[in-house]
């Protein structure tokens, strides 16, 4: 390599790149080929590269002779070795940092500053836990100006501009970095961003050593200060700079804006770059595009699906580019199945293993905080595949019914629990089902469990001590669910990074023995894990290529498939760094968000423009959220579709154009016929069973209401999954106000009263006792728990206020009758009927007699007005003999007239059991301040009221009973009762 007047070259980014770069270097390459460097952005390039001089080397049938070839990041640690070992022995051994390990150095610094942050030495600014999510942000702030071999000064009055403790750091950010600097130096530490600028310091030895070989640097866009100033220095001694650009910049004419660091670069060396004339003339043509507007993800994906399928009989290469990891794991199952090959990292954060060791961190984070473990998460843990794929020596999960147990413990309680009482309940009630786990192998495997997941990581306090509990966590699953690893191949390649790479990261660096917060300590690992992901094997690299946008650099594709072209992935949007925002960085002279953008469209329009047809896909309808828009297309396609638009002279739209086409379901709403039940004889058998053991109000109400819930409920005997809910559980506080109400009337009983002066202290203390004592209170949310104290108190208050002067008869007392049901033929069945009265009340207003009180504390039944008066309805009743009394029609109308079996039936046991007259029966609403809604209004005389007990509640009790015994089939019924049935998402209506 000799000095020399040498112009850039530059290939027209419409032609291949790796084959024209291949043959230009065979040709200009004055030496051997394999005393040859050649410097590339990334290794992918390199494989490539490699591939066409082996294909031109049998194509001449020449012996492979390779060059060096070096992505940027090996050719700066090459180059170090490299001067080291002609004069310079000191880069050689030198420890280089993580960005963990820079950060602890950078507090180290921080604390030694002479006068420390601010005049008055605040201490606390230099505390490690407040300065460690504000040091990582620094240390990578650091490395910026290593790479563009920039010495910040001091920033001040930048308070409204950034956080006060970053304000702080900045007005000290030329102190910070020349300490920093001296402190790496003396300590022998070095960092990536530092041996850059070292390399480029030293850039003249460098460009000398290497004089006698001939350097290629080939395909770079944007340079960093660091690499800009190498670059020149081995420029100028002769090495070929390479681009893949738009021609354009060689004749002076205006160049394609995505070339703007380009034009830029020229700018700088004061030269202009040289291509073939023909490319200098021709003009850029976009190549054949298509549009393929997608609903979401799943619509992009059938799209690609179908265009695969053509393009699998097609010659030539093909790629399918990601502009988001995340959509790697849902185009798997749409690739074809041969000649494809991944060429991307999956990172470890999306992977099954990341969800379950990043909520383990979050139980022991609420565990410090709250002194027990959080039960919501605990289920969700003990629910995660991996616990229960822990296997025993002979291959079996003896953990599994163990994990069952704890999550109906922890959503039967619904509440945070001590660990010890946790494992002593559920092994409590597993002694008496599961013989297994007396075994040996039970014990141990149970004991390794609990130590991996659990007790490793109480008393932590360092990241040496977080390391070492991740460690058994990791080394248990890997050993105990060996099994599944062949099979879930991410996730063991995940667990190994893990293993092998985060870990140790966390345990062996400078911070290592640094006590922090908990809090801190579960960000760190949770920062170093989602830095790990897992690469794919590079090889073939024919087929159709998976690639990410970053991938596909100086690469080129005859056809090409971008999936989910939207605005927040192409370009996409930097997250806001708090410690150093655009307009600062733009004062420092440091590369801001327009860089960023101007990479990411040089990378697209380059991949694009180099191919022979694409189709680009992108969503339209789908939002990320409630309260957010839809995603917008990326301004890539915009600008795409605008220049399309200039071409044919009108608007494109979907569908209107063969080149952009809209791809979409139209899915029906989801119908099912709702499925009866038909009973067989053992399950006649059970309800004649059940019928005869005793029939109740609620019984009767649940059939009336939904013949199908019937049947699960009593007949199958299904019970939904019991867990605690935080809103409260309504049946539970009902009859936790029946207990209050009763305890609170019962020294009324048999004594006329007026009630309303009663002392309301009395039944609130009796509440609010009853209240604390209960399990669902203890399961509420604090904010719903005050709510249900203040309503419940002002609702007692007004409930006593509204009780009139009466002598109570009875308090809950259970009643009962037999009832006989005539049959087809002239049989009479005897039917136990019993029932549970609230309240019996003895007044003389409105009317003098008894009047039977039931209490609600949600919404009472409500019945037709003129039900009672319904000559129809009650000869239809009347009709229904045994042999057509399963007529689901007229079931349904007597439901929607009745409401309610439960007071004709109290009515008619008080009759069974008392001779007293009976006035009236009606519920006591407490959820409405006590409000009384009686069966019979004012418009019923005695005589009518006499009527419809005597003749029409018989009636009613015996169709229903006629009914449930002769069904054909239970139906299910549609109505509001389905928002909380326990069986409504398998019902199908």
């Amino acid at each position: 390599m000799q000095a020399q007047t040498n112009p850039i070259h530059l290939f027209s980014w419409t032609e291949d790149f790796i084959p024209a770069v291949g043959n230009f270097i065979q040709e200009n390459c004055q030496g051997p080929l394999d005393e040859a460097l050649i410097i590339l952005p990334h290794r992918r390039a390199a494989r490539y590269l490699t591939n066409h001089f082996k294909e031109s080397a049998i194509a001449s049938r020449s012996v492979l002779l390779s060059p060096t070839m070096l992505s940027l990041e090996d050719f700066i640690r090459w180059g170090l070795r490299r001067i080291g070992h002609v004069g310079d022995d000191n880069f050689n051994g030198i420890r280089s940092l993580s960005r963990l390990d820079q950060t602890f150095a950078l507090h180290q610094v921080v604390s030694t500053l002479p006068g420390g942050l601010s005049v008055s030495s605040d201490i606390t600014a230099m505390d490690m836990n407040r300065f460690l999510p504000w040091g990582i942000r620094l240390a990578g702030v650091m490395e910026d100006f290593f790479r563009q071999d920039l010495t910040p000064t001091n920033l001040s009055n930048v308070g409204g501009e950034v956080a006060d403790y970053a304000a702080l750091l900045l007005s000290r950010l030329g102190d910070i970095y020349v300490r920093y600097e001296q402190t790496l130096a003396a300590k022998g530490w070095t960092t990536p961003g530092l041996q850059c600028r070292t390399l480029a310091r030293q850039a003249e030895i460098l460009a000398q050593s290497l004089q006698d070989n001939d350097v290629f640097i080939a395909g770079f866009y944007a340079l960093t200060g660091c690499e800009d100033t190498l670059f020149h220095r081995l420029w100028d001694s002769g090495a070929h700079v390479i681009w893949h650009s738009d021609p354009a910049l060689c004749g002076g004419h205006k160049a394609h804006w995505g070339c703007a660091e380009h034009d830029q670069w020229s700018r700088r060396w004061k030269t202009r770059p040289i291509c073939d004339s023909r490319a200098i003339k021709a003009t850029t043509k976009i190549p054949s595009v298509r549009f393929i507007e997608g609903f979401d993800r799943h619509s992009q994906l059938a799209a690609l699906q179908d265009e695969l399928e053509i393009a699998v009989s097609q010659q030539g290469s093909a790629a399918v580019v990601l502009p988001d990891t995340g959509l790697l794991a849902p185009l798997l199952r749409h690739l074809p199945d041969k000649d494809v090959n991944i060429s991307m990292g999956y990172p470890l954060e999306r992977s099954a293993l990341f969800a379950l060791l990043d909520l383990v961190l979050e139980i022991h984070l609420q565990r410090e905080k709250h002194g027990a473990y959080p039960w919501n998460l605990l289920t969700e843990f003990v629910r995660h595949p991996f616990p229960g794929q822990l296997a025993g020596d002979k291959g079996d999960f003896p953990l599994r019914p163990f994990l069952r147990t704890m999550d109906r413990v922890l959503r039967e309680r619904g509440r945070d629990m001590d660990l010890d009482d946790l494992v002593s309940v559920a092994l409590d009630r597993l002694t008496s089902t599961d013989e297994a786990i007396s075994t040996l192998v039970f014990k141990e495997l149970l004991e390794f469990f609990l130590q991996a997941f659990f007790k490793a990581y109480e008393g932590i306090n360092t990241l040496a001590d977080l390391a070492d509990a991740l460690r058994q966590t990791t080394s248990l699953l890997l050993e105990g669910c060996a099994p599944i690893w062949k099979q879930r191949l991410i996730d063991a390649e995940c667990l190994y990074r893990t293993l092998i790479e985060a870990v140790p990261m966390l345990g062996t660096g400078l911070g290592q023995d640094v006590s922090l917060k908990p809090d801190i300590l579960y960000s760190l690992a949770r920062q170093v894990m989602r830095g790990q992901s897992v690469s794919f094997e590079p090889e073939p690299l024919t087929g159709l290529q998976v690639l990410g946008l970053l991938e596909t650099r100086l690469l080129s594709f005859d056809r090409l498939y971008i999936l989910d072209a939207t605005e927040d992935k192409l370009p996409g949007s930097a997250d806001h760094d708090p410690l150093l925002p655009d307009t600062l960085r733009q004062h420092l002279c440091l590369p801001y968000s327009r860089e960023r953008e101007h990479v990411a469209a040089y990378n697209f329009y380059r991949l694009l423009m180099s191919c022979k047809e694409a189709v680009i896909c992108y969503p339209k309808g789908e939002h990320k959220g409630v309260l957010d828009s839809a995603r917008l297309r990326s301004r890539f396609v915009e600008q795409l579709l605008w220049e399309k638009e200039k071409q044919i002279g009108r608007i494109l739209a979907p569908d209107t154009d063969p080149a952009f086409i809209r791809k979409q379901y139209t899915l029906p709403p989801l119908t099912s016929l709702p499925v009866g039940i038909v009973p067989g004889p053992n399950a006649r058998k059970r309800i004649h069973k059940l019928v005869q053991a005793g029939v109740s109000a609620t019984l009767l109400d649940t059939y009336m209401r939904c013949p199908k819930l019937f049947f699960q409920r009593y007949v199958l005997r299904l019970e939904a999954l019991k867990q605690a809910n935080p809103d409260g559980d309504k049946p539970e506080f009902g009859k936790l106000m029946h207990d209050v109400l009763r305890r609170f009337f019962t020294a009324s009983v048999g004594v006329d009263t007026d009630l309303s002066e009663l002392a309301v202290g009395d039944i609130i203390d009796e509440f609010l006792l009853g209240l604390e004592d209960a399990d669902f209170f203890k399961q509420m949310a604090p904010d719903a728990q005050i709510l249900l104290r203040l309503t419940g108190r002002e609702r007692l208050k007004e409930f006593i206020k509204r009780q009139p002067r009466a002598r109570i008869h009875f308090l809950e007392k259970q009643l009962n009758m037999t009832f006989p049901v005539h049959g087809a033929e002239q049989e009479t069945q005897l039917i136990p009927i019993r029932g549970t009265i609230d309240r019996c009340d003895l007044r003389t207003m409105p009317e003098d007699g008894m009047y039977i009180l039931d209490y609600k504390t949600g919404s009472s039944p409500k019945s037709s007005s003129d039900v009672w008066e319904n000559e129809d309805l009650w000869a239809e009743v009347q009709r229904a003999r045994p042999e057509n009394a399963s007529d689901p029609e007229l079931l349904a109308r007597v439901n929607k007239a009745v409401g309610s079996v439960q007071l004709p039936l109290y009515c008619l046991l008080y009759k069974a059991n008392f001779d007293t007259p009976l006035i009236n029966a009606g519920w006591i609403n407490l959820a409405e301040n006590g409000q009384e809604t009686f069966l019979f209004s004012n418009k019923y005389e005695t005589e009518v009221r006499e009527d419809i007990v005597d003749v029409r509640f018989p009636m009613l009790l015996e169709y229903l009973l006629r009914h449930l015994l002769n069904v054909n089939v239970f139906e299910p019924v549609q109505g509001s009762h389905c928002a909380w049935c326990d069986f409504s998402q398998s019902c199908g209506l």
